[in-house]
């Protein structure tokens, strides 16, 4: 259910940056809590021994990094005082993102938050400037969502910037637009960089945004400045023209366009140095979910935008519409995720922000929340938008299904179960029932030691064949051949079998392990990632 225009928080910051950080805290005091502990989750793992390692990583890098970052030290240092909660604990939170997504591969079993995930590019033919709109992805549903809230900063000598986020996080750093007409949006890479000279992301950001009005003036900050692991910033720019950039430690890479009328542009979290390959980096199944999203998207446009009026309104409603998988062929992830918190379009030139309002996954239901003159008088209003809603069938499912990969990152199993079980008689029809019934086998891998039940599992592994993307088609022959060797039937799966070579060496060192010590080698630092359709198999280095 949306909120009326008049509840939804828009927080309004004016005058001295630092005195304004404190003040934030003293308003985030009663609502930040439940985010940031759910952030602090995110590392924690079912296994003690991980997280001490873990811990102990973390809390070096924090040390380095208030030591190294005078401004974030003291940015954060002063919303900490005003939450009332140690510097530490505050930094902690807001660095445990960037951290995941190098940590998972130096210490197996740490799952890989993704932190994205999808920016369009446009031209509002209504109000002839660009239009930036943004898909942002990351698993903190039933937290991020319920604490989300609209920031405006008017600081003296900065522009006027306008972030959407939620309360607990200081920084205009994930999605943001600001007076000198740019638009931005944070997504998150993998790869194994971390640089101890490098500034924490989100402070990064918000200098970046104090100081750039143009494109020369992107440049020039991104080429002069560090970041300490790997990030992609996507950035609109009031002339039209677009950069997305890499920054990862200290090198920098990025491409440039130039918007037209008529015209979308997407991207998502593919690596801008092409001399990289994704597929060699934690999480594996990235690469593959990286292009399906894409090849749907430019589906998308194809199909509701291109040869029709593009504006802010049915650019939003078609980016947050997932495509019906009744009428395709294949199961593919849509750009719109299960884990997806915001939905929104930003126009800086006009003052315009857009966004789909309501609990995650933020599917279309027909309306938006408008906020307009931004830069003059801001007013928030309930608008609807001519466009066919999702079905509300198919959100609660998708809901569910990310329910239950939350429930796992909370180590709540029995939550996990019945919120899978749910997603799978929602879904019923969809094509992603499948998806839900794959990952509710895996739960159930990791739990049951019957020959009984193991056998009935493998059954319906067999069953699922043809009915999932590829990668996880690999995970479930992989699956398929631990309960054959644990069920002792009969291997029917080889080498030859697999058709990417990380999992072709992942069978090869399996098939190493002695039969009694399978289950406890193929379990201990198994970690499905549902919100990327991904499983982590962490025993081995593929």
């Amino acid at each position: 259910m949306t909120r009326n225009s008049a509840d939804f928080p828009i927080t309004k910051l004016i005058g001295d940056p630092l005195e304004n950080f404190y003040q934030l805290g003293l308003k985030d005091k009663d609502r930040h809590k439940v985010v940031l502990d759910h952030i602090n989750n995110l590392i924690k793992t079912p296994w003690k021994s991980l997280d001490l390692v873990a811990g102990e990583v973390l809390k070096q890098v924090l040390s380095r990094t208030l030591a190294s970052s005078p401004e974030f030290q003291k940015n954060i240092g002063a919303y900490a005082e005003g939450l009332s909660r140690p510097t530490d604990e505050v930094a902690r939170g807001l660095l445990t993102p960037e951290l995941l997504s190098f940590m998972s591969r130096w210490i197996p079993g740490i799952p890989p938050g993704l932190l994205g995930c999808s920016s369009y590019f446009s031209w509002d033919e209504d109000a002839d400037s660009p239009i930036h709109a943004r898909i942002l992805d990351f698993p903190l549903l039933d937290s991020y969502d319920k604490e989300e809230r609209i920031l405006l900063t008017k600081f003296k000598g900065q522009p006027q910037i306008l972030s959407y986020g939620t309360h607990g996080m200081p920084y205009p750093g994930l999605t943001a637009m600001n007076s000198e007409g740019v638009s931005f949006a944070l997504h998150q890479k993998f790869t194994e960089r971390l640089n101890s000279k490098g500034t924490p992301i989100f402070e990064l950001v918000y200098q970046f945004m104090k100081e750039v009005g143009d494109k020369n003036s992107a440049l020039k900050f991104l080429k002069a400045n560090q970041s300490l692991t790997t990030w992609g910033l996507n950035i609109g720019f009031k002339n039209g023209e677009v950069l997305m950039a890499d920054i990862s430690g200290e090198e920098f890479y990025y491409r440039e366009f130039q918007l037209e009328p008529g015209k979308v542009l997407y991207v998502n979290n593919k690596l801008e140095n092409k001399e990289l390959d994704q597929s060699k980096f934690y999480p594996y199944g990235f690469s593959e979910f990286n292009d399906l999203r894409e090849e749907v998207a430019n589906e998308k446009i194809k199909k509701y935008l291109l040869g029709k009026k593009i504006t802010s309104k049915n650019l939003l409603a078609t980016v947050a519409t997932p495509l019906d998988s009744k009428k395709l062929k294949s199961l593919r992830p849509d750009p719109a995720t299960m884990s997806s918190l915001g939905i929104s379009t930003m126009n800086p030139t006009t003052g315009e922000f857009l966004f789909i309002d309501g609990p995650a996954p933020k599917y279309f239901e027909g309306s938006a929340l408008e906020v307009s003159k931004v830069w003059d008088t801001p007013a928030v209003e309930k608008i609807k938008i001519k466009k066919k809603e999702v079905s509300s069938k198919f959100k609660s499912g998708f809901r569910h299904l990310m329910q239950a990969q939350v429930a796992f990152d909370l180590c709540k199993k029995q939550d996990i179960y019945h919120h899978l079980q749910m997603s799978i008689e929602l879904l019923d029809g969809y094509k992603e029932q499948a998806l839900s019934e794959f990952y509710f086998l895996v739960f159930q891998y990791m739990e049951e030691k019957h020959d009984k039940t193991r056998s009935h599992l493998l059954d319906k592994f067999k069953l699922l064949e043809g009915k999932l993307t590829p990668y996880l088609e690999e995970n479930r022959k992989l699956f398929i051949y631990r309960l054959e060797r644990l069920t002792k039937v009969g291997i029917t799966i080889k080498e030859e079998d697999f058709l990417l070579e990380n999992f072709k060496t992942l069978f090869l060192e399996e098939e190493k392990i002695p039969n009694f010590l399978l289950y406890k080698a193929t379990t201990i630092l198994l970690n499905p990632r549902i919100d990327m359709w991904d499983i982590v198999h962490a025993h081995v280095k593929a």
